[in-house]
């Protein structure tokens, strides 16, 4: 039996990452200053130690140990390590 889907009460809803991306248009259209990262891309500059490490490490293609890098310090300077390698 056919099924009218004019009549449907389903309500399609828009997703959160173009909602937030309405969002940001409204407020640069209301003047605001805003630094927009939805979509997962900041707009600032990348720090040149990372650009820097980056390249000398681009050659490095392979998966790391699932163990982690034995030769990496604490994920944040001033934080011990927590049993042994760090896991990326």
């Amino acid at each position: 039996m056919p099924t009218d889907h004019a009549d449907s009460s389903t309500e399609i809803r828009v997703s959160p990452t173009l909602g937030a991306n309405e969002f940001v248009i409204a407020a640069r259209a209301a003047g605001e200053t805003v630094h927009h990262m939805g979509f997962g891309e900041a707009p600032f500059p990348a720090p040149q130690r990372l650009v820097s490490a980056l390249q000398a490490n681009a050659h490095q293609k392979s998966y790391l140990s699932v163990r982690g890098v034995e030769t990496s310090g604490p994920a944040t300077p001033g934080t011990p390590r927590r049993g042994g390698p760090r896991s990326l």
